[in-house]
């Protein structure tokens, strides 16, 4: 345990003016990816999304300063930021395993207790051992499992209450063998959809070729709107491409250890006809509303996935249609191509829409 690595700026000579800190309260934790963590210590002073997004929470008071902590989603370090109003890190320092301390202030009373009967247990072994200069011990001996049992349930209930999704957890009591022994109660999941233009290619049909010299069996660009027809096959193809593990949340299932969409549960791909014509659709089922932020974080994710994750195997998938022939379906490259939520989109939140038919219900 003598070897531990961390990052850190010494001071040459310090004086006592050095060790003078001023207590500063997180008011939230932001992860970031990697690159956008190495390029604002590259160039700490550049406006960030992320510092914009929560100037208002940064302030200094007469007790300390308030804080957001910017945290490398691959690494274990941070930057604590006072923007005191502006839109870059106008106050910041480097924390070296700012990790350690975000997961601390996760930690449980539960998990706190647990982890001092564990130190207790060693420590009483230790005395055992070292009396003898040898011992067999039993851990029963060592440690009260029934209290172990009772503190790793409740650290599973506390862990839970922190989720936003989670209504109430809490322990039954009293226990019954082979009984559940946890109570879990979740919010309702809250929905959100995003919209993009689709770019539709056509095999055609060699029948539409006088001249079959001219046939070269190359995709052809096909205007959504021409497509409208073929929204329920192509809805079918999405479906058949997902895996089995996409069952419950969609594309969501590979992307759990994505820190910034730790509020979305699902997303869900599919087109949806709207004012006669074809849009690609990301359908995401959150935990609880999205700020600003994590709204411009999903958006991201969701272009990424349009263009170079799920959508790029998805464009290269062969769909055969009853009324279009054989199409590709591509999520990204359309004119004038964007990602917009239901409200950019002005669509009421009552607007449902049909495939089958095109029409529109109120």
């Amino acid at each position: 345990m003598d070897n531990y690595k961390l990052y850190a700026n010494l001071i040459r000579k310090p004086d006592s003016s050095d060790f003078n800190a001023r207590p500063c309260v997180v008011e939230k934790w932001i992860p970031l990816s990697h690159w956008s963590f190495e390029q604002i210590k590259q160039d700490p002073l550049h406006d960030l999304e992320a510092v914009k997004a929560y100037r208002d929470i940064m302030f200094c008071d007469n007790e300390a300063n308030h804080c957001i902590m910017l945290l490398d989603d691959l690494g274990s370090d941070g930057i604590l930021v006072e923007s005191e109003g502006y839109d870059y890190p106008r106050y910041s320092c480097f924390v070296p395993n700012a990790r350690t301390l975000y997961e601390d202030s996760l930690t449980t009373n539960a998990e706190r207790e647990l982890r001092g009967l564990i130190r207790k247990a060693a420590d009483k072994a230790l005395e055992d051992v070292f009396a003898d200069n040898e011992a067999d011990i039993h851990s029963a001996d060592l440690i009260d499992e029934d209290e172990v049992s009772r503190l790793v349930k409740t650290a599973i209930v506390e862990r839970l209450n922190q989720h936003p999704g989670i209504n109430e957890a809490r322990c039954l009591s009293p226990w019954i063998p082979e009984q559940p022994d946890i109570d879990i109660k979740t919010e309702p999941l809250k929905k959100i959809k995003f919209y993009c233009p689709l770019k539709i290619m056509q095999i055609p049909d060699e029948d539409d070729y006088m001249d079959l010299d001219d046939y070269d069996g190359e995709p052809e660009d096909l205007p959504s709107y021409c497509a409208l027809t073929a929204a329920g096959d192509i809805n079918i193809a999405i479906e058949e491409y997902a895996s089995p593990c996409e069952e419950d949340r969609g594309i969501m299932a590979y992307l759990g250890g994505r820190e910034m969409l730790g509020k979305v549960y699902s997303i869900f791909p599919s087109v949806e006809k709207m004012d006669n014509d074809f849009w690609g659709v990301f359908e995401c089922k959150v935990f609880e509303d999205l700020d600003s932020y994590e709204l411009e974080a999903l958006r991201l994710e969701l272009s990424g996935q349009a263009s170079d994750g799920w959508g790029e195997g998805f464009e290269q998938r062969e769909i055969e249609t009853d009324d279009c022939g054989k199409l590709y379906v591509s999520f990204y490259g359309a004119p004038d191509w964007s990602m917009k939520t239901e409200e950019e989109m002005g669509i009421p939140a009552n607007e449902v829409q049909d495939l089958d038919d095109g029409d529109i219900s109120m």
